[in-house]
């Protein structure tokens, strides 16, 4: 692949410069080509990775000077406009639906620089499989390798940045130390935020590192069992020596010599427990659960439970019959959002109150449906929180659970928000401890200002986890986070309310204000 040109392209289109770009240092980074690139009057642009597929594409990663971060997909079947702006969506994994706008050149290559999206490129760096969407095509991508090579990338454009403002003179060969392979590149000068910029990846790798191995150990699930995984981490901290090596290396380049076992020695080690837990915690609680081998299942991040104990939802539609769920409106003229499975089955359902509705959208993926009321109606709206729901937030839930045994009309429940993932990670859920019962599906969940934080979808099955680990798990209940239901909105035209989180409301308001959006859904099937 040649790395300069199509890089100086990508380079070029996101600076708007005339200059050539030129390669300030090349380095091989988990199987991706990196290169740290200046324009021809020896400003820095920026640091990149690409790497070549069978299909015959070729995709490219790219962290710039200024802080935007870009990638490029570029192959001999994709035809695009040149220098036109194009719309781009991209799906990690089984994640949520992005779309961009993008640029195209006329080599064929497609470019979008997407500013400082932090979720996005998380999305990417656990990911393992990108698929990218534009006019007619459809463009799969593997993402092994990616969390070392974003890491690379990141800390390699802050540490260049950083010596450009500061006024050192740039290495001018590519046998220069690496940023990140522990060189002896002098401490540089560089500030407080852009040192912590230049070595927080280090530190991510490392941790990253520990949780991987820790979790592919066959003795995990034991352990889990017993309550002892941390017992594990010694032992996979020796695999991962290089990585703590490396991270070392970079507080000593970018801070001062010494710092980096300071660092090691003190907070890193006092830290690394809670960091550990935070990302293990799904396979914790999935190997409890189940009772099962976690590490046998490789490397794929993303694992789906055998059916009989899979997340269990509130109210799978009966093959005859009447089916009952939750839901809200998300526009004043009754357009409703619920669960898929509420609806599964359904030609039609019933806004209870509010008459016949027409399904108008299903995504079985992310488990959502459309609503639209025949005739038109004046009701409330839900609210969406501008602001990502945080671990440990106290959160509410509004529905109508076991409405065929107790009529008892709204209810409203509270708990907290106990992990930001769903089951095996699923960066599409989060798990919350309010209790919630067949009928809850497809309801409402909101923080304290009763603004949207998420859909209530599901709830372990408690029965199974106690068959396979001997314990009853309390409160394992699952919520579908707002975002992945604001972009199925988007995606189908409609634009939803949202604001900042403002005061804290008394329980009984929020309650009162849930009461105007929160709605029961009975499906008939026939």
């Amino acid at each position: 692949m040649k790395l300069v040109a199509l890089f100086s392209a990508l380079s070029l289109l996101a600076t708007s410069s005339s200059a050539q770009a030129r390669v300030l240092r090349s380095e091989t980074v988990s199987g991706w080509d990196v290169t740290a690139e200046t324009s021809d009057d020896g400003s820095f642009l920026g640091c990149f990775a690409g790497a070549d597929y069978k299909s015959g594409h070729t995709l490219q990663f790219a962290v710039l000077k200024g802080g935007d971060w870009a990638f490029v997909v570029s192959g001999p079947n994709i035809r695009l406009p040149d220098k036109k702006f194009v719309t781009v969506s991209l799906r990690v994994g089984g994640g949520r639906l992005w779309t961009l706008e993008g640029k195209s050149t006329r080599r064929g290559i497609f470019a979008i620089v997407s500013g400082a999206n932090e979720q996005l490129f998380e999305e990417l760096r656990i990911g393992y499989l990108l698929r990218v969407y534009f006019l007619d095509n459809e463009v799969p991508f593997n993402l092994d390798g990616t969390a070392s090579m974003l890491n690379y990338i990141s800390s390699c454009a802050g540490y260049y940045a950083g010596l450009e403002q500061d006024g050192s003179p740039f290495a001018g060969t590519v046998n220069a130390a690496s940023p990140a392979a522990g060189g002896d590149v002098p401490t540089s000068r560089l500030s407080e935020q852009q040192a912590r910029s230049a070595v927080v990846p280090y530190v991510r790798a490392a941790t990253d590192c520990i949780a991987e191995q820790m979790a592919n150990d066959p003795r995990f699930d034991s352990f889990a069992s017993e309550g002892r995984v941390m017992s594990l981490m010694l032992d996979a901290a020796k695999v991962c020596q290089p990585k703590l090596n490396a991270m070392v290396s970079a507080h000593d380049r970018h801070y001062y010599p010494g710092k980096g076992k300071e660092f090691l020695a003190g907070p890193y080690a006092e830290d690394l427990p809670r960091a550990l837990n935070e990302r293990l915690k799904p396979r914790i609680e999935s190997a409890v659960a189940r009772g099962q081998d976690v590490a046998r299942r490789g490397a794929s991040p993303i694992v789906a439970p055998p059916p009989s104990e899979a997340p269990q939802h509130q109210n799978p539609a009966p093959k005859v019959g009447t089916s009952f769920g939750s839901g809200f409106f998300v526009r004043y003229d009754g357009t409703g959002l619920t669960n898929a499975h509420v609806v599964e089955g359904c030609r039609s359902a019933v806004i209870e109150g509010y008459g016949e509705a027409r399904i108008m959208a299903r995504d079985k993926t992310n488990d959502l449906a459309l609503l639209q009321p025949i005739g038109g109606l004046r009701t409330g709206a839900a609210q969406f929180s501008k602001r990502a729901v945080k671990l440990g937030e106290f959160i509410y839930v509004l529905g109508f659970p076991l409405s065929t045994f107790v009529a008892n009309g709204l209810n409203f429940t509270g708990g907290s928000v106990s992990s930001l993932s769903g089951i095996d990670g699923d960066s599409r859920q989060m798990q919350m401890s309010a209790p919630i019962q067949p009928g809850n599906s497809g309801g409402p969940v909101v923080n304290t200002s009763a603004q949207l934080v998420g859909i209530t979808v599901s709830h372990l099955n408690e029965f199974a986890a106690l068959e396979k680990s001997g314990s009853l798990p309390q409160n394992m209940n699952y919520a579908i986070r707002s975002d992945i239901a604001a972009s199925f909105l988007r995606a189908n035209g409609i634009e939803p309310l949202e604001a900042e989180p403002t005061s804290k409301l008394a329980p009984e308001e929020i309650a009162a204000a849930g009461r105007e959006f929160t709605f029961q859904v009975k499906c008939k099937v026939e």
